[in-house]
């Protein structure tokens, strides 16, 4: 799970807008799902860059919904 989970993150630096994201309501920030596993992110237009604010179990509370 380690490698698809580093994986997911390498191709947000290709696409960081792939299909199956959903943007948080409210916030711009994103999330795209990793199996069992939510990575929470945010795109920088200005430094080009992904930024990865939190991944977990999906069955975790999460501080940022």
């Amino acid at each position: 799970m380690q490698k698809k989970i580093i994986e997911r993150i390498d191709n947000l630096a290709i696409d960081p807008r792939p299909f199956d994201i959903k943007k948080l309501v409210g916030k711009s920030l994103y999330r795209i799902r990793c199996g069992n596993y939510r990575i929470v992110y945010s795109i920088s237009e200005i430094f080009i860059a992904v930024i990865i604010f939190w991944f977990s179990n999906h069955q975790s509370k999460s501080l940022i919904e």
